[in-house]
């Protein structure tokens, strides 16, 4: 039996996940119907990546109630991620990763850490990790 208390929590927890779920029109495609994303290597879990310009990946702050376009959170188990971790951005030739200033845990490409401030080219099955948190980068 659960309790009332705990019901509730639960209801507001699946609220909260609803809302951090991106809404169809605002994910980027890189042709008709391709999704960009980001796959977690350890669980599968798929973030796909914002329409935009540049995206800030990262992990939310209830106390500030800071919201990064690319919440990774769920995939952090240990809590690895900065708040604005990196920025994905979208140029001509594809796509690029920078890892932002004072990052504690590293942001790697293909295991190369980037230096804060450097763009670095991501393609299609491209290692990425932010942290302790490896992805796949994704475009078809």
């Amino acid at each position: 039996v659960i309790s009332w208390t705990a019901s509730r929590l639960l209801r507001a927890r699946a609220a909260s996940l609803m809302l951090a779920l991106p809404r169809p029109e605002t994910i980027a495609t890189a042709h008709a119907g391709e999704v960009v994303r980001f796959v977690h290597a350890e669980s599968g879990l798929q973030f796909p990546l914002p329409a935009g310009a540049s995206v800030v990946a990262g992990r939310a702050d209830p106390a500030s109630k800071f919201q990064p376009d690319l919440e990774l959170s769920s995939a952090d188990a240990h809590r690895s991620l900065s708040r604005r971790h990196a920025v994905i951005a979208r140029t001509p030739g594809g796509y690029t990763v920078t890892e932002q200033p004072k990052v504690a845990n590293g942001t790697f490409v293909n295991g190369e850490r980037l230096s804060p401030g450097e763009a670095v080219p991501i393609t299609d099955g491209d290692e990425v990790a932010f942290g302790l948190i490896a992805t796949v980068f994704r475009t078809t």
